[in-house]
């Protein structure tokens, strides 16, 4: 029985492999990229000043003084949006 089950196993685990394996090939195949290397598309993301600019609200709590936790708090916003500005803060 146990030897029925690993045998499935290994079965399952080629099928999965040669899965990947052809997506992968169909990608390369079709010019697109695929997997964790391809990030954001060009020209989506939000230069320094404009990011800035889209979170004033953030900015005056942190230059007041508030925590990145009360600053998300009171904003209504994700705490790693307000670690985003304040880095941005930084940089600028």
């Amino acid at each position: 029985m146990l030897a029925l089950l690993a045998e499935m196993a290994r079965a399952e685990k080629d099928t999965l492999k040669e899965r990947i394996l052809s997506g992968l090939a169909h990608a390369k195949k079709h010019g697109t990229k695929s997997g964790r290397a391809i990030g954001r598309p060009k020209g989506t993301a939000l230069e320094t000043a404009d990011y800035l600019a889209k979170h004033k609200d953030i900015q005056k709590l942190l230059k007041s003084g508030q925590s990145i936790r009360n600053a998300a708090k009171i904003s209504g916003k994700g705490g790693s949006t307000v670690q985003r500005v304040a880095a941005a803060m930084k940089a600028a």
